[in-house]
């Protein structure tokens, strides 16, 4: 048998080409972890239809709210509201504005809502900060800050008309100033 003698240099120079290849692929692996990572965190939240959802539930739902509230038992009938409650503008937009609170931020939400019966005949209109819904559906097809978006709303109703029940949809225009 005859053994042949390999060089040093040659097993080191063939150790350093497998030693490129080791980390050339080890390079291509990181960089496409890292792009990967990337495009899945979102850096950028947007919540304002989550908030424009959240205040015309409660401004809704609420005890103060638009549904039919009955004091004695202290229960809250949804999707039923007073006819006569909700004509009275004044009355019904000063209790609104007691439903949603702001945790002592500046309020940036407004709304107009719209009872109508099934026919679609207006019944009754009121604000939820009527002056700053002005301000705010003027430039609610803005992009960027200063301007807002807007949401809209359809609920099926009751509406309680001296007694008598019948079918409506209340619409709700809601409008957020963007931050």
């Amino acid at each position: 048998m005859v053994s042949r003698k390999v060089s040093n240099k040659g097993i080191s120079t063939l150790s350093m080409v497998g030693y490129f290849w080791k980390i050339s692929l080890i390079t291509v692996v990181f960089f496409a972890f890292y792009f990967l990572v990337k495009s899945m965190v979102v850096s950028d939240f947007d919540t304002s239809t989550v908030e424009a959802e959240l205040f015309f539930y409660q401004t809704v739902y609420a005890k103060k709210g638009i549904s039919y509230y009955d004091s004695v038992i202290d229960k809250v009938y949804p999707g039923k509201i007073d006819l006569a409650r909700v004509k009275d503008k004044s009355t019904i937009e000063a209790e609104l504005l007691q439903t949603f609170d702001y945790g002592g931020a500046e309020p940036r939400l407004a709304a107009k809502y719209i009872l109508e019966d099934a026919s679609g005949k207006e019944l009754a209109t009121w604000y939820y900060d009527e002056d700053m819904y002005d301000n705010l559906i003027a430039v609610a097809f803005g992009t960027g800050a200063g301007a807002a978006i807007e949401v809209t709303h359809s609920l099926y109703v009751i509406i309680i008309d001296e007694g008598k029940k019948r079918s409506g949809v209340l619409k709700a225009s809601i409008v957020k100033q963007n931050s």
